[in-house]
């Protein structure tokens, strides 16, 4: 990617920028549930973003144990750049399955729900 981002921490950073554009509080447990990684992971990634300065982390209003997640306007800016190629990416390598696109796509949802 040529934002200087890994997978993961695309993945964070898209996951925040989502949850906040679905007014929900943006914390480590919610970025773990949206993004499907595990707590530890995603708490190294917001470190990385953090000194990164594309997050930032404050005192979550209600519970004194969380920190609600922030993208930076560098972070705003970068996400949604960096979106823009992973979409056309998907659209581009997906493309070729042509006609039998929405069969692949119902069975990776089965696969994600484990059916």
């Amino acid at each position: 990617m040529p934002y200087d981002l890994t997978h993961a921490q695309f993945v964070v950073l898209a996951s925040a920028h989502w949850l906040s554009l679905q007014l929900q509080d943006v914390t480590q447990i919610a970025l773990s549930k949206h993004s499907k990684i595990d707590t530890m992971t995603v708490s190294a990634v917001l470190r990385k973003l953090n000194t990164k300065k594309l997050i930032t982390r404050i005192e979550h209003p209600t519970d004194t144990r969380a920190k609600t997640v922030l993208l930076t306007k560098k972070g705003q800016e970068l996400v949604k750049k960096a979106i823009v190629i992973v979409e056309n990416f998907d659209k581009e390598f997906f493309s070729k399955l042509k006609s039998g696109l929405p069969t692949f796509n119902k069975s990776l949802v089965k696969l994600l729900n484990h059916e």
